[in-house]
């Protein structure tokens, strides 16, 4: 299990803070131009004690190796769904 801080507002979470989760993955992202690469978050592994940068957030999109669980994760939920019902509105015809 991992603790993940938000670098940046999105659709689940804003800037700093923070949400538990699961990482799994069977894959791993490279990102040659680490320095310009639009991070969204650092991840912390409270076992081990590892920092580092993960995912990636564009506009109303973030892709990421976090499995949440929204009960323990509710104002990530509540945020996510609010984004959801935004982008409804704002993409209505008429």
């Amino acid at each position: 299990y991992i603790e993940a801080t938000c670098l940046t507002d999105g659709i689940i979470g804003l800037c700093g803070q923070k949400i538990r989760g699961r990482e799994f993955h069977c894959s791993r992202m490279i990102a040659d131009c680490d320095d310009e690469f639009p991070y969204a978050f650092e991840f912390y592994k409270p076992r081990s004690g590892q920092r580092y940068r993960s995912g990636y957030r564009s506009a109303n999109m973030v892709a990421l190796y976090l499995h949440l669980h929204f009960l323990g994760n509710r104002d990530v939920a509540r945020r996510f769904m609010d984004s959801c019902c935004a982008f409804k509105e704002s993409n209505l015809d008429g």
